[in-house]
C-alpha cells in the first residue's frame, strides 16, 4: 500500500472523529492519529495541519466547546445551523431516503452497517472511506473507482457547504480549525481523485 494513502486514510479517520462530541478521550484519540501522520511522509497533504486542530482543541473551554458543539451541530433554536449530514446539505432535509439509500450501497460492498439510522453523518461517510482505503480485498482499479464515485457523489458534492456553515458560524478556534483543514483536505482529495 501507498505511503499517501495511508496518510489519506488517517486523514479521513481524524476528521471524522473532529465531528464526534469533544470529550477528553478525543483529544487522546487525535493526538494518537496525529503521531501516526508524523512518522509518514505527508507528501501533497503538507498544508493540513492536524497539529492547529489539537492545540485549539486542548486550548479550549471544555463548557464552551461542548456548548458550542451542541449549538453548532445537534440542537439550537430556532434551527441547528450546520448539522454534520450530507441529507441537509443536498436536499435541506435531515433524511433523505434516496441518500441514505445510496450511501448504503456503496457501505454493503464493504460489508459496513452504519452503528445510527443517520448513515449521512459526516463520520460515517469518512469512516468508510478509511476502511475503504485500506481494503485489499478488491484489485486496485476497481478501488479507485469506487472511492472517486463515493467522493464525488457524498464528499465532494456538500463538504464544502458544511466548512463554509461552520466558519460562519462558530466562535470556538477548534472548529474554525477543523472548517479550515478539512477545507484543503477536500480541495486535495479532488484533485487527486480527478
Amino acid at each position: 500500500m501507498e505511503r499517501e494513502d495511508i496518510v489519506r486514510a488517517l486523514l479521513y479517520k481524524f476528521f471524522s472523529k473532529t465531528f464526534m462530541s469533544p470529550k477528553k478521550e478525543l483529544l487522546v484519540f487525535l493526538e494518537e492519529i496525529e503521531k501516526d501522520l508524523k512518522e509518514l511522509d505527508y507528501g501533497r497533504y503538507t498544508d493540513i495541519n492536524v497539529s492547529e486542530i489539537i492545540k485549539a482543541l486542548r486550548n479550549a473551554n471544555d463548557e464552551k466547546i461542548a456548548t458550542e458543539y451542541v449549538s453548532l451541530f445537534i440542537n439550537k433554536y430556532p434551527k441547528v445551523p450546520c448539522p454534520p449530514h450530507e441529507s441537509y446539505f443536498r436536499s435541506e432535509s435531515l433524511y433523505d431516503p434516496l441518500v441514505i439509500s445510496d450511501l448504503n450501497s456503496f457501505y454493503s460492498k464493504m460489508g459496513l452497517e452504519p452503528k445510527s439510522s443517520f448513515g449521512d453523518h459526516i463520520s460515517n461517510i469518512f469512516e468508510y472511506m478509511f476502511v475503504l482505503i485500506l481494503s485489499e480485498n478488491m484489485p486496485e482499479e476497481e478501488k479507485t473507482k469506487i472511492e472517486r464515485d463515493f467522493f464525488l457523489k457524498h464528499i465532494a458534492s456538500w463538504v464544502k457547504k458544511l466548512t463554509k456553515c461552520i466558519k460562519e458560524n462558530t466562535k470556538e478556534d477548534y472548529y474554525k480549525a477543523v472548517a479550515k483543514h478539512l477545507e484543503t483536505f477536500i480541495k486535495e482529495e479532488k484533485e487527486r481523485l480527478k
